[in-house]
């Protein structure tokens, strides 16, 4: 007997989406473009329907939807579309675009946080028993993880439920931005003023790392790319004119007033 299948968008960085079976009792309710609550590997996502299919049996074993977390598509086919031209231009995965266009509230997994909006749930009327059990419960943790939510419920399915709260604003979803960038340090390297001001004691400076041939040639470099004034310079820029290594400078530092600092 033909079965009803879907493809479906996960917000995952995965080379494509995943086949899933329809119940008889939601195959009404399905279109293209609607998220409905799906299992992979063990946590459940809410993901976008790509494409429905009639078919007797597949090759490879397919799991049923869990729920149909919305009453319209929240995604056109023109912007389906879009994702596809998207993730071939960029030779990237439908769920990576899916997970940069679509807002926090609408990605949900089971490690998505929830946190309390501040509404006073005691003033709020129609909540059902399991609606106020997870208000009431993110109230007093201050934020709950979509698996924690389903360990308070007793259930495996609570996306219904967390649904209604987003809806009505109770709860929200907290994003966490994750500084993946971190700027380039440079070094650089700087002699006290006495020695650039006075002669005398620069030649001194000259004396304390006269017995090392590299010492020299990298005081000397920083001498001659300062032009006479104390500049603050970079240490691979001083160690390239003079043929050393930055470990050159750190030795000179506990010989005389030099500092070397990153920025």
């Amino acid at each position: 007997m033909p079965k009803t299948f879907i493809n479906v968008i996960l917000p995952l960085a995965i080379p494509k989406s995943y086949s899933y079976e329809v119940p008889e009792d939601m195959i009404s309710k399905v279109a293209i473009g609607i998220r409905v609550e799906v299992p992979l590997k063990q946590k459940l996502y809410a993901g976008i329907v790509e494409r429905i299919f009639i078919a007797e049996k597949l090759e490879y074993k397919t799991k049923p939807i869990i729920s149909i977390l919305d009453e319209s598509p929240l995604v056109t086919m023109n912007q389906l579309d879009l994702w596809r031209w998207i993730a071939q231009y960029y030779c990237c995965g439908l769920g990576e675009v899916m997970n940069v266009a679509m807002p926090a509230g609408l990605k949900l997994e089971s490690e998505t946080k929830v946190i309390y909006n501040g509404s006073d749930i005691n003033e709020i009327e129609d909540l059902s028993d399991d609606e106020y059990l997870v208000a009431e419960a993110v109230c007093i943790q201050n934020e709950l993880t979509i698996k924690q939510i389903q360990d308070i419920l007793n259930k495996k399915t609570i996306f219904l439920v967390l649904r209604s709260l987003l809806d009505r604003r109770i709860v929200i979803i907290k994003e966490e931005l994750i500084e993946k960038f971190k700027p380039k340090m440079v070094s650089y390297m700087k002699l006290h003023d006495d020695y650039m001001d006075d002669l005398n004691k620069l030649s001194f400076a000259f004396d304390l790392v006269a017995n090392t041939e590299k010492q020299t040639k990298t005081l000397l470099a920083f001498v001659q790319l300062s032009r006479n004034k104390n500049f603050s310079l970079p240490v691979a820029q001083v160690c390239d004119l003079a043929g050393t290594d930055s470990s050159v400078v750190k030795a000179m530092e506990k010989k005389i007033y030099l500092s070397s600092k990153k920025r």
